[in-house]
């Protein structure tokens, strides 16, 4: 896979920072960890259990549920600073609070829904 990768790069003309790659490898299986050596050229490219990818937190065994903790932690300050905000702006507008609300809050919580689901989140509905 890494030899068809590098194909790639080479018809591209790119190149591959090894100091920043990392690789994950996907699996369901949690007991089974083989020591893997990854090589680029010269240089080994470290293994992770997880990996931030364009705001998303991919782990290694398939769950979202690192990323699932993230947005609620997110939505949380998110909400926070936008009750204070909003008790103070608009003090005695409910429904202009509301809709800062759902304009703040609501896409910070569905950031990257697309990917983990639209299905309803328990744990995101607590917010």
């Amino acid at each position: 896979m890494l030899k068809r990768f590098k194909t790639f790069l080479e018809e591209a003309e790119l190149e591959l920072s090894t100091e920043k790659t990392k690789v994950v490898v996907l699996e369901k299986r949690r007991n089974n960890r083989r020591q893997r050596k990854w090589r680029w050229d010269e240089q080994e490219l470290e293994e992770v259990d997880e990996i931030r990818y364009l705001g998303y937190i991919l782990q290694k065994n398939g769950s979202d549920e690192k990323h699932i903790q993230d947005r609620k932690k997110n939505a949380t300050i998110a909400m926070k600073k936008t009750c204070s905000v909003g008790e103070r702006i608009f003090k005695w507008d409910y429904k202009r609070r509301m809709r800062m609300f759902g304009a703040l809050v609501e896409s910070v919580v569905l950031f990257e829904a697309e990917v983990w689901g639209w299905n309803i989140e328990e744990r995101l509905d607590r917010i």
